[in-house]
């Protein structure tokens, strides 16, 4: 009998992460061109630093919990 279990790489939750980062750095190219569309206009441009700086704060929390999951996957930790 052949068994139906696949042995996956990653977990899901790492491959969801690793997606969810791979989209969040795509998005500052958006940024950048936005910025340089709306540089006369003051208020919309601190709007978009600002988003900015809240998705690279972001970025560096995926990050840390990738190095985390990917840390408990190698059998040193649980993932808590």
């Amino acid at each position: 009998m052949v068994s139906n279990l696949v042995h996956h790489p990653i977990s899901k939750a790492a491959y969801d992460v690793i997606a969810m980062i791979h989209r969040k750095a795509q998005v500052f190219e958006d940024y950048q061109q936005c910025l340089d569309d709306v540089r006369d206009d003051t208020r919309l441009t601190q709007l978009i630093v600002q988003m900015r700086h809240d998705d690279e704060r972001h970025l560096t929390l995926l990050k840390a919990h990738l190095g985390r999951l990917l840390h408990a996957e190698s059998g040193n930790t649980p993932v808590i």
